[in-house]
């Protein structure tokens, strides 16, 4: 081996140090003292073999930074260039340098390439026969005749002592082996000679081989670029023969086309149309030819009905007493078995009065005394008995009396029976009872029948206003600007409406003066978004058309106002909080986007777009068919040459941002349809009735430990039914008092606490039946919410279960989210539901929920978002501070400077917001709560202390820390409380991790898993009381379990006694120690499993704890924790504390 080429980057005195072209021979380096001689002999060893501790004290480079260099090797099979690097931050702590072996055609050995290049030669021979440098030729010329004998003498005893007599003796016997001089047979150098032969014609005969295959590629690379060529020319000759049938299709068109073309120049007093005016006209056509197609379909089918409505025959009697009828066909059952329960008491009664009666006629027969005179004892035992025998008695009475009184209301209802059968020809009750429930099935069909014929006359009415709105106009006029708030006011509800009705003026052709107006006409189903008519005055008629808005938001409590709009489409507008009334920063605003979303390509993101809006009333035929964004850009390049219709983008007086959410879905609506129980909750208190009759249908549907719950709520059931009856009864109305009609009174009052249902009572009977109710309901107020609690419980896992497969496919896409914000380098850092939509097949909606492959979750907004990863060597750019507060960190309202100098490392805080989101979201999904309640209030706090400080050109590090400490001690705790309620339903969902999700989590927990074990170093090393005792060196190596055993032993040694300060130094210790093993452990075990497992599925609780511990991990410092703070308990098996561990 020959050195060629020295490249010295960083070793000692020398920086970027090159020595090209080096001799075969001899090569020397000669200089003054202290000029590197030696730093380059030290370079050349350190690179061949590694660096001792002689090389070390020139490491690092006097001049700073990374040390290395390159030394270009040679010997007969080519040359080869060895790479070493000392990194500067290794330095001092043992770390090994990077070894790179690069051969002559670019391409990577491993380090036996290193091995093989040295040929055997050790580093202690290549010091000793090959590094001769100053020092030895100094210590050699200062010898005397004495120590010159004894180097010569050492040197000519060899390396290891060894005599050179006698290596020079062995080498004499190897040639004589070799050459075999006095032995008639082949010597070894012949037979290698001979063996040389052979692989020489081996060789030649692989060579040809060679040359052959050679040929043969040749061949065949030729054969496939005649075949590249062939398809090529097919293709060409395809799209020729497409040409020529598109040509010949559209021939006859051409021709009727010029046709046409010949007479419009005769035509030449024709007004020009408007742009599309064809393709408008023909479809306004075809929707008009629609509507009338509908139209009739709906008045012949609204013939059908009226004829078939005629033919039903309503008894006014009948529906009066529809219900009765109902309930008595329904109890027939149930009143039949009451009569013979009746039958078998009275059996009973008579039986127990016989015995008595015999009994008394005994004791008198026996003299023993009149019955008044009855020992004492025979009293106290008999009274019992009696006071039983005395309620039953007097029970016995009241039902005698009610059954007379069911008697003759039995007898009169028979006798109106009778008579009303023999006037209207009858036959028995039974089929009189079926046939008057038949009768009132017709009547409710009739009644929707016309409730659905009301329904379709009002479409009727609206698709003829449709139509009247199909006149298009030819010029969009200037829009009139939409009155301002006031200064500094932000545009509110009534602003976004009148904005929409200017819109509606546009769309319609009217001028801007026209009279317009619009008013609520009802709030929509979930309670939020409302429904609004707007008018506008054109010619003699008044135009209407309805839209419906809602705030987005307002739960996280976003800085920015967004509503929800249906207007043609579903749209989003936003309204910044600072006010934008330039039109070229409005554009900036719009366009800084672009970058974030082409870099979360090809995942859905919905961001702001002036054609939005643009395109409703003004249509641009030459980006019609155009991408999104050649379609944006004419638009604003349309806008900056007709400035009056920038007017056309603003809410108040400044401009709004408007997205297009037309084809997908908020994440937030959707979690509230899944979350949704009012129906659930509705259909279980409707079922109180039935278990009130048969208490164990309650205890088999809320469990054995509420029947407590269901025995007291069956008694205040029955006394508001008793007083209820007793009540109608004292105002005269025994009919009313129907056991359905009271239980249904008690039911309406405890969904709504109202009465509604009081047809055909007498005025004062609805405000005394609510007033008594009201009474007993404020009386039993504790026993009632006890019962919504469980009842709302009940509803919410009925939910759950019912979606559970919906909801663990949005866990899984939330995590597979967070991987892709990960591998794309991106940080949204203002993730909430409000800000996500789901992209699936609208026709399949909801049901494409159950199936996660069919559909996606994207981004809406990306105002926030920044680059962990900008492109080339451009700085990390500082995002817009801020964030909602149920979702956000401290981290989120603080600068760059100050996280990376508080964490350390900056792109890896910024993607933990977005885990902090993904983690609440986690648990809202679930549960349909939030996680951080009481928390969250603290963000608003930290952000009017930013604000002030800022204002204040305060040092901002102080206030991180502190609002860092603050915050991650009221989560941490706040976590524990929520999970542990929350934890059967959370470990109910269990969520498929996809290979993304796995890997950024396998990727996480490895990083983690190391942080753990250098802090389990740290700890060992630096607080250990144990340093001492024998158990010292097992501290390292033991698993949690056994250092929780040590705690224990340590503590039952000291029961009893007082505990000493160093015995709470060393329970304090073990105690940190297990805290910290047991989740190193749990973080190796769980990447073990996402390691080894095809399919893995994780439950909400386990996805919750990893989540909260990495965020936790890495925006929360060990040096920030609070004095007083709770303290892991350091069992291996509590999670909810490891996941508190720092």
């Amino acid at each position: 081996m020959r050195i060629k080429r020295i490249a010295i980057d960083g070793f000692g005195v020398w920086q970027h140090l090159t020595i090209d072209q080096l001799a075969d021979g001899m090569t020397v380096v000669y200089g003054p003292n202290e000029a590197g001689k030696t730093t380059v002999m030290q370079f050349i060893r350190a690179m061949l073999y590694g660096g001792g501790a002689e090389s070390r004290r020139y490491l690092p480079p006097v001049g700073g930074g990374d040390g290395g260099g390159l030394v270009e090797v040679a010997n007969e099979f080519g040359r080869y260039a060895i790479h070493r690097r000392w990194p500067a931050a290794a330095e001092g702590e043992g770390s090994a340098p990077t070894l790179t072996i690069v051969d002559d055609r670019g391409e990577a050995r491993d380090a036996s390439q290193l091995a093989a290049l040295l040929a055997g030669v050790d580093e202690a021979t290549f010091q000793n026969v090959f590094a001769i440098g100053l020092q030895e030729i100094q210590e050699l010329g200062s010898l005397d005749d004495t120590a010159a004998a004894d180097y010569l003498y050492r040197l000519t005893s060899g390396l290891d002592r060894v005599s050179l007599i006698d290596v020079l003796r062995d080498v004499a016997a190897a040639r004589q082996r070799l050459w075999n001089e006095h032995d008639p047979s082949p010597s070894r150098i012949a037979q290698l000679l001979a063996r040389k032969k052979q692989l020489d014609a081996q060789l030649a005969r692989l060579q040809s081989q060679t040359e052959q295959w050679l040929e043969l590629s040749a061949q065949r690379r030729r054969l496939a670029e005649q075949a590249r060529q062939l398809d090529a020319r097919i293709a060409e000759l395809e799209t020729q023969a497409r040409l020529l049938r598109l040509a010949r299709d559209v021939e006859g068109p051409w021709r009727m086309r010029r046709e046409v073309q010949q007479q419009l120049e005769l035509l030449k007093d024709v007004r020009p149309l408007p742009e599309r005016s064809v393709q408008r006209l023909e479809a306004l056509v075809a929707r008009r030819a629609a509507a009338r197609r509908r139209l009739k379909r709906l008045a012949r089918r609204r013939r059908e009905l009226a004829a078939e409505l005629d033919k039903l025959s309503v008894q006014s009697l009948l529906l009066k007493h529809a219900g009765r009828i109902e309930s008595l066909h329904d109890q027939s059952a149930w009143i039949l078995g009451l009569q013979n329960q009746v039958a078998q008491l009275q059996e009973e009664v008579a039986r127990l009065d016989a015995e008595i009666e015999a009994a008394v006629s005994g004791y008198r027969a026996s003299g023993s005394g009149p019955i008044d005179e009855l020992p004492r004892e025979a009293v106290s035992t008999l009274r019992r008995p009696a006071q039983v025998l005395r309620e039953a008695t007097e029970k016995y009475e009241q039902a005698k009396q009610e059954e007379e009184e069911a008697r003759r209301a039995l007898v009169a209802a028979v006798a109106q029976y009778e008579e009303v059968s023999r006037k209207r020809q009858l036959g028995d009750l039974n089929h009189a009872i079926q046939e008057a429930g038949t009768r009132v099935s017709l009547l409710r069909k009739r009644i929707q029948i016309e409730e659905r014929i009301d329904q379709l006359t009002r479409r009727r009415q609206e698709l003829e206003v449709e139509c009247t709105e199909l006149a298009p106009a030819e010029e969009a006029p200037s829009p009139r600007p939409s009155p301002a708030p006031a200064e500094g006011e932000m545009p509110g509800r009534a602003d976004v409406i009148r904005f929409f009705l200017q819109l509606f003026r546009r769309q319609i052709g009217a001028p801007p003066t026209a009279p317009a107006d619009f008013q609520q006409l009802q709030i929509a189903p979930n309670g939020i978004h409302r429904i609004y008519e707007l008018r506008v005055r054109l010619g003699d008629d008044w135009v209407r058309r309805r839209m419906t808005i809602g705030p987005i938001g307002e739960e996280g409590g976003s800085k920015s106002t967004c509503y929800f709009v249906i207007f043609d489409r579903h749209l989003v507008v936003k309204i910044p909080p600072r006010p934008i009334r330039s039109f070229d920063d409005y554009v900036a605003g719009l366009k800084k986007e672009r970058h974030i979303v082409e870099r979360l390509a090809p995942r859905e993101c919905i961001v702001p777009q002036v054609a939005v809006i643009l395109g409703m009333v003004h249509k641009i035929a030459s980006c019609l068919e155009a991408p999104e964004e050649v379609r944006e850009d004419t638009y604003i390049q349309w806008l900056r040459k007709n400035p009056e219709h920038q007017e056309a983008l603003k809410i108040g007086g400044r401009f709004a941002y408007f997205m297009d959410l037309s084809r997908y879905y908020f994440l937030s609506q959707i979690l509230e349809d899944l979350h949704e129980t009012g129906s659930l909750l509705q259909a279980e208190i409707a079922t109180l009735p039935e278990w009130v009759r048969q208490p164990e249908k309650f205890r088999e549907r809320y469990g054995a430990e509420h029947e407590s719950l269901g025995f007291e709520m069956r008694e205040f059931f029955l006394r508001c039914e008793a007083e209820l009856r007793d009540l109608v009864k004292r105002r005269g109305l025994p009919a009313a008092a129907a056991a359905y009609r009271i239980q249904g009174w008690i039911v309406e009052y405890l969904l709504r606490q109202d009465v509604a249902d009081m047809e055909n009572t007498p005025a004062g009977v609805r405000e005394a039946v609510v007033a008594c109710l009201a009474g007993r309901f404020a009386e039993n107020r504790g026993l009632l919410e006890a019962y919504q609690a469980l009842i709302r419980g009940f509803a919410r896992r009925l939910a759950l279960e019912q979606n559970r497969t919906a909801v663990a496919g949005i866990v899984s896409h939330l995590l597979d989210l967070l991987a892709w914000l990960s591998a794309r380098g991106v940080a949204m850092r203002d993730l909430k539901p409000d800000n996500l939509l789901v992209a699936g097949d609208p026709a399949n909606y909801p049901a494409f929920l159950r199936t996660p492959a069919e559909y996606t979750l994207g981004f809406i907004d990306v105002e926030t978002a920044v680059l962990t990863r900008p492109e080339g060597e451009a700085p990390l750019r500082q995002p817009l501070l801020g964030g909602t507060p149920y979702y956000a960190t401290p981290a989120n309202l603080f600068p760059n400077p100050v996280l990376e100098a508080a964490l350390r490392e900056l792109p890896r805080a910024l993607h933990l917001q977005d885990w902090h989101a993904v983690l609440v979201m986690v648990f809202k999904v679930v549960t349909g709560d939030l996680l951080f309640e009481r928390t969250a209030r603290l963000f608003a706090e930290t952000k009017a202390q930013v604000i002030e400080a800022l204002r204040g050109k305060e040092d901002l590090r102080g206030r991180f820390e502190e609002a860092s400490r603050a915050f991650w001690q009221s989560a941490a705790s706040e976590f524990r409380l929520r999970l542990r309620a929350a934890e059967p339903l959370l470990r109910r969902i269990e969520a498929d991790l996809g290979p993304a999700a796995r890997g950024l989590l396998t990727r996480t927990l490895k990083h983690e898993t190391k942080l753990l074990e250098q802090r389990i170093r740290s700890l060992v090393a630096s607080g250990n009381p144990f340093a001492s005792s024998p158990v010292a060196g097992q501290l390292l190596s033991c698993p949690s379990a056994r250092i929780a055993a040590l705690k224990k032993e340590l503590e039952a040694r000291t029961s009893g006694a007082p505990p000493s300060s160093s015995l709470k130094e060393r329970a304090a210790f073990l105690e940190r120690l297990c805290a910290l093993k047991a989740l190193c452990e749990r973080k190796a075990a769980l990447r073990a499993r996402l390691e080894a497992e095809g399919h893995i599925r994780l439950s909400a609780w386990e996805i919750l704890i990893v989540l909260f511990n990495s965020v936790w991990l890495g925006l929360h410092r060990e040096e920030w924790a609070a004095t007083g703070e709770e303290a892991p308990s350091g069992e291996p098996g509590d999670e909810l504390s490891l996941a508190t561990t720092i």
